[in-house]
């Protein structure tokens, strides 16, 4: 129990905190999901395929790179 208690307290505590924060993204464009919104007609699309191009696009755009 003692050495519970140690590690707890050079842990800071028994709940974990997070101390760094992550910078924001900015938005992607509204232009980004045009694609996506607009529907594929009578065509039926698999939900993978879409979130696989979603994924792509996202990565693609040159605003959300560091």
């Amino acid at each position: 129990m003692e050495y519970l208690l140690e590690r707890r307290r050079a842990l800071d505590g028994f709940v974990p905190q997070r101390r760094a924060r992550a910078v924001a993204l900015p938005p992607p464009p509204a232009s980004l999901f045009t694609e996506f919104l607009s529907g594929s007609g009578d065509r039926e699309v698999a939900t993978t395929m879409v979130i696989v191009r979603l994924l792509r696009y996202l990565m693609n755009d040159p605003r959300s790179a560091s």
